[in-house]
């Protein structure tokens, strides 16, 4: 979403300014505006149930006045910084040069109160994706695929990945966690109720989602995930058997092991997917999308 890309690019400029600000003496606030309260400007749009026209204009407001400040400053050290761009990752370079791009297309969008533009960015880890017209129905504008896997030798590589977290208290661990693995330009995070979010994303087309979260939601998450699934796509959902419990003698009637059965019963019975359980450990259901 547009929140979304606003909300890395400033994240990235932010990244930029902390390591050029090490290198130069310096006095007053590092940036003129506070990351923490554009972080929470963004996460009260991102964590909301319900989108609104206005909420939407005032969190893209903030975010685009924050980028403009965070790319002044950065201008500045990069003047006081002799090399400034060797004391910057490979990955990062590469994204710093596609938010100026960014903020243009935003801006000019958000001036003049429309969603489209020419050559729109949707993405700084895959600048060449554009919305395509397909044509069809409920959702005519597609993304490409938002999954990529490379398969060479026998070796599956991943190329880029939507993460969905609750918990924005782990946020800044998972992210510590992707740099330290060398994969941070490959992963997109997404703090916020699951269910919202998957609503949000259901211009994307994927090629395999991983279901592990609230048992008592996975039925929900199923119906959210199928049409962001392209044909032959797959769901992998873990913890199906979960500790034995669903074949237990009775089974027992708590409200996530509830949830898990009627998932099990649900795939089984859908005639648009074929399925496979592993049991190993808490159980693995394959589920391919025909």
């Amino acid at each position: 979403t547009d929140i979304d890309l606003l909300n890395k690019s400033r994240e990235h400029l932010e990244t930029a300014v902390d390591i050029l600000w090490k290198e130069v003496p310096h006095k007053g606030h590092k940036l003129p505006y506070s990351p923490k309260k554009a972080r929470k400007s963004y996460l009260s749009l991102a964590k909301s149930k319900k989108w609104t026209e206005a909420k939407c204009r005032t969190a893209i407001g903030d975010q685009l006045r924050c980028i403009q400040q965070a790319t002044k400053r950065l201008e500045e050290l990069e003047v006081l910084v002799p090399d400034y761009e060797k004391r910057f990752p490979a990955w990062l370079h590469r994204r710093l040069e596609m938010i100026p791009l960014v903020y243009a297309q935003q801006k000019g969008m958000y001036d003049n109160h429309t969603h489209t533009c020419e050559d729109r960015i949707v993405s700084l880890e895959q600048p060449h994706v554009r919305p395509i017209q397909r044509g069809k129905r409920p959702n005519p504008t597609e993304f490409g695929q938002k999954l990529h896997l490379s398969v060479v030798d026998g070796f599956t590589y991943l190329e880029h990945l939507d993460a969905l977290e609750i918990n924005d208290e782990l946020e800044e661990l998972i992210l510590e966690g992707w740099e330290r693995a060398g994969v941070a330009d490959r992963i997109s995070l997404h703090i916020g109720d699951a269910c919202s979010t998957l609503q949000r994303l259901q211009d994307r087309v994927y090629d395999l989602a991983f279901i592990d979260a609230n048992k008592r939601e996975y039925c929900t998450y199923y119906e959210l995930v199928m049409p962001l699934l392209r044909p032959g796509g797959l769901i992998i959902a873990d913890d199906v058997l979960w500790d034995g419990k669903v074949y237990a003698a009775p089974v027992p009637s708590d409200k996530q092991t509830a949830g898990v059965t009627a998932f099990n019963d649900m795939v089984t019975k859908d005639r648009r997917v074929e399925q496979l359980i592993l049991p190993l450990r808490d159980g693995l259901n394959v589920i391919r999308k025909l």
